[in-house]
């Protein structure tokens, strides 16, 4: 698993690696990977927040099962209680 990143270019492996969009920031992850390994990857309490794929909500039962395809677009809110 690699990537070179020259300047806002990044290179990939197209058989290993995917690109997606998390947060407007470009991310360069391995193939097959769920949302719920990103998100942990991600150093991110998956509990503590809320995650949208591609202008829909996806259910945190759903991140296990659900595997990140190239040009995805994420994005990852922090879920705040209270009324």
């Amino acid at each position: 698993m690699q990537s070179i990143n020259r300047g806002d270019e990044v290179m990939k492996n197209d058989d290993l690696m995917i690109e997606l969009l998390m947060n407007d920031k470009a991310l360069v992850i391995p193939k097959g990977m769920s949302l719920a390994r990103l998100v942990t990857k991600q150093q991110i309490e998956p509990k503590s927040v809320a995650l949208v794929c591609n202008g829909e909500i996806v259910p945190r039962a759903h991140w296990q099962e659900r595997v990140c395809e190239d040009a995805d677009e994420i994005e990852i809110f922090s879920v705040v209680a209270g009324g």
